[in-house]
């Protein structure tokens, strides 16, 4: 009878053990920086920023150094991180507004000039805090002023010292070119939206597309507000005598950016021609007002919408197809094997038998799952120990000779542990044969197969948890019955060479 056995090997990993900890430890981050700096272990700041982060919340990076300088922050602290999403709401509000102010110049923005300066004072705030606040490089929380220092002049210290700089007090009486240079000014606030995007790197699966949508969103704002600046007409102007200027009315600013969206968004999504729709709302029409400029903004909007929507297409299908990822490497798989199968001329009825095995790993998904996350290269052995140790210790345990090990034993022999399903029909042991595995039954039925049995003697039926074969671990001998798979059962299987290796290392069990 022809066995089918999908086994998966599994790498073994030594039981935990405590990391040690070097008593100095040199990095290089730059020779300017980092020479001489001493990093050494300091439990009673681990623990307090442990009890910051949440009892539940693994540690991931190293102790900062005892010599880190007074009054710094942790960037992991709970105030920074309440700080940052202030930061990255304050981030947002700058870079819908200041397109707004630079689109919209008819408008009268006076009234925002109270949060402009909130904004311009939180920005300097976060500077502060920024010189103040450790940062992590190759593992390890740098809290030494020196190097935050150099860390952050090196990089946003030019763009935030650009956009927080008060031009405004050098301008007391600004002509109308000196506003727009006043307004232009605030653009480099809107790089700081690149830090928004950290906050999803930690979820690496949606970050693209993440990106990708903001990316849409801003350049639609963004554009929307340029087009309204070549097309700001008015119908309701309101004089404020204070200033001694003329506004367009309040009312005015929500068709004017509604109808400047609209056009944007019929040559982003490449939907429509532009001398055939500009002239639908109050926004002069292209016969009187088309130039140059218009035409070429309308050609960067139309590269730029496909280019985006083929982007954001993308990232769309990939998504989709990430959803079902498991699926289709099975179904290639599949389609692999059959196509050997076929190649080699195996008879249908051994190709039948072959796809009804692997329908039975693909409906269970525990062999299948269990030998990829085993085999993965990122995980530590200690780590794969106790995964192993979740999946087989209580199996293990129904075995008497190794109920009550202590862990470690265990843990070395659940990685070594073997998985391989039979078919009904399927001889997992035949008479005979030189017994040199020890066999577990995770799931399914088998028989033991006793030759010259009477048709009235009850048959021997070994169920969930049971196991045999377990003399040919201590010596090799012939097999004196044979074992035949009843149902599609998942068998976990004990190798003898790899339990000698195993016991080598314990004498104890031995004994």
């Amino acid at each position: 009878m022809a066995t089918t056995t999908t086994k998966s090997s599994v790498v073994p990993a030594e039981a935990p053990c405590s990391p040690r900890r070097p008593s100095k430890l040199v990095r290089s981050f730059t020779e300017r920086a980092w020479t001489g700096l001493r990093i050494e272990p300091n439990e009673q700041m681990a623990r307090a920023a442990k009890s910051v982060l949440g009892k539940d919340e693994i540690e991931i990076f190293h102790s900062p150094n005892t010599g880190a300088s007074p009054y710094m922050l942790h960037p992991n602290s709970g105030f920074r991180r309440v700080w940052d999403v202030c930061a990255a709401c304050s981030v947002v509000c700058v870079c819908l507004l200041t397109p707004m102010e630079l689109g919209f110049q008819s408008m009268d923005w006076s009234r925002l000039s109270a949060l402009g300066t909130f904004f311009d004072v939180f920005f300097v705030t976060d500077m502060v805090l920024t010189f103040r606040t450790g940062y992590l490089v190759s593992g390890e929380i740098v809290m030494n002023q020196r190097l935050v220092m150099w860390h952050y002049a090196e990089s946003w210290l030019l763009v935030d010292c650009i956009s927080n700089f008060p031009f405004y007090l050098f301008y007391s009486h600004a002509n109308q070119s000196s506003v727009k240079f006043l307004k232009l000014q605030k653009i480099p606030k809107m790089l700081r939206f690149a830090r928004l995007l950290k906050y999803m790197r930690q979820y690496a699966k949606y970050y693209n597309f993440v990106l990708v949508v903001a990316a849409i969103v801003m350049s639609l704002h963004v554009l929307t507000c340029l087009w309204a600046s070549l097309f700001d007409q008015c119908i309701e102007n309101v004089f404020d005598a204070s200033t001694n200027r003329t506004y367009c009315d309040d009312s005015q600013m929500e068709p004017m950016y509604l109808e400047s969206l609209l056009n944007v968004l019929m040559l982003y999504t490449s939907l429509g021609e532009y001398s055939t729709y500009a002239s639908i709302g109050n926004l002069a029409s292209p016969v009187a007002r088309a130039s140059p400029t218009v035409y070429l903004l309308s050609i960067c909007i139309v590269v730029l919408g496909l280019v985006s929507i083929a982007i954001f297409l993308a990232n769309i299908i990939s998504i989709f197809i990430s959803w079902d990822q498991q699926s289709a490497l099975f179904r290639n798989r599949m389609d692999i094997i059959s196509a050997e199968m076929k190649h080699y001329e195996i008879p249908l009825e051994l190709q039948r038998r072959v796809k009804r095995n692997y329908d039975y790993l693909w409906i269970n998904q525990r062999a299948y799952s269990e030998m990829t996350l085993l085999n993965q290269r990122g995980i530590s052995k200690s780590l794969r120990t106790s995964i192993a140790l979740f999946l087989y210790k209580d199996l293990l345990e129904t075995v008497p000779f190794f109920a009550g090990e202590n862990a470690k034993l265990l843990g070395r022999i659940c990685l070594v542990l073997e998985t391989a399903v039979y078919l009904p029909g399927d001889l997992v042991i035949q008479v005979d044969d030189l017994g040199k595995e020890m066999f577990i039954v995770r799931r399914g039925v088998v028989e033991v197969v006793i030759a010259n049995r009477p048709e009235t003697a009850p048959r021997i039926l070994l169920k969930d948890g049971a196991f045999f074969g377990e003399t040919a671990l201590v010596v090799e001998v012939r097999r004196t019955t044979s074992v035949q798979s009843v149902t599609v059962t998942d068998l976990n299987v004990l190798n003898k060479q790899a339990f000698d290796e195993i016991i080598a290392e314990f004498p104890d069990f031995q004994k």
